[in-house]
Formats: C-alpha cells, structure tokens, sequence
C-alpha cells in the first residue's frame, strides 16, 4: 500500500521534470531559425546584385576596324605634316572599342590631334562625353553640326587650347584637340572638315 501511494506520488513529480526540461530546450531552437531568415536574405542581396550586373549594355554587333576608321582621316593637309597614323581597341565591361588617331603638325606651330571612335552598340554609355560640354574659366562653348555629325566646341583663348567633340549616327565619336591655337588658324571646324564624313557614316550603318 505504501509502495503504491510512493509510485502515484513520483509520476506527478516525473511529469512535471520533464515539461520543466522541455520548455528550457525550446529556446535553443531560435538561432537555427534566425540563421534560416539570414541565409534567405543572403540569397535575395545575391538575385539583386546579379539583376544588376546582368543589366549592363552589351554590344548586339562589333565594332568596325580601327584600319577602317583610320580611312576617314586626312591624307593630305596643305602645309602640315601628318605623323604616324596609330589604330587601337579596347575591351571595356560594355563591349569592343576601336579607334584611330593621327597628330597634324602645321606650319606656324599649331598642332592638331584627332581620334575617331568606333563604340559599337553602346555609345549610350559615354553619350554625355560629346553631349554635354565641359567649362572652364576663359571657354567659349558653341553647339556645332557638320552634316549628321553634332557636338560642341570649346575654345579658350587664354590657354590656345581648341577642343571639339562630335558623335556621329549615336556610334561613332570625333574627338580633336588643337594646340597653341590663335584666331590666324581660322575655325577649329575646319579640321573636322578634313575629315571623310561620308564615308564614316557608312561605317556607322554597319551592323
């Protein structure tokens, strides 16, 4: 009798241990959740910056040759020199570049540098370089088109400096910068006159 009054005393007590046990043991559950809600925005931060970097501007078509780009530069220039033509490319995160430079070296010193840029498909990318000009103290700024090229023209008198920038077709840049640059030189437009325009712009329609 005792035996059974000790037993139905104990399970009471057994049963109280153990729920006691089991509410302590819940908490330790908490950080394998919270590690789960960390794991799933990990993942989220991941798909966003992948979004991101697959949004860049990709070419839909290469560029043309820089030797191709190089025949539209002067051949001749009355009483200048034209140095060594150079043609280049350059693989960027957009895409393919090619581009064609050559320095015309006149007679009373001035020197004129011109770069043509093939940007392919992307010209969006650095459309603001030939659209927006750039100002500094003593600059003259003037909005220029020469057939279907248009851009700007900055001179400034005080450094004889001359710097054009045109974009042609939304493709192709015209870059010049002339130096030691006085009125006697006439037009800084007049260099990119020299260049084959027409023939540029049938590089341009190249796909």
């Amino acid at each position: 009798m005792i035996i059974r009054w000790l037993t139905l005393l104990f399970i009471p007590l057994f049963l109280y241990a153990f729920s006691a046990c089991s509410e302590q043991e819940q908490p330790h559950d908490k950080p394998t959740i919270e590690y789960n809600n960390n794991n799933t925005t990990t993942v989220v931060q991941q798909n966003a910056e992948q979004k991101t970097t697959d949004s860049i501007i990709k070419d839909k078509f290469p560029p043309v040759s820089g030797k191709d780009l190089l025949k539209c530069m002067p051949k001749i220039v009355g009483g200048a020199k034209i140095m060594t033509p150079t043609t280049g490319k350059t693989e960027t995160e957009y895409g393919l570049e090619t581009r064609a430079d050559i320095e015309v070296l006149y007679t009373d010193g001035v020197t004129a540098r011109i770069a043509i840029t093939d940007y392919a498909d992307h010209y969006k990318t650095t459309r603001e370089r030939y659209e927006i000009p750039y100002s500094e103290v003593g600059m003259e700024i003037t909005n220029i088109s020469i057939g279907n090229a248009k851009g700007f023209q900055a001179v400034n008198m005080l450094e004889k400096t001359a710097v054009i920038r045109m974009a042609l077709s939304e493709r192709i840049g015209i870059d010049i910068e002339i130096l030691k640059y006085t009125q006697n030189f006439g037009l800084p437009t007049k260099v990119v006159e020299m260049l084959d325009l027409q023939t540029l712009e049938t590089l341009a329609q190249k796909k």
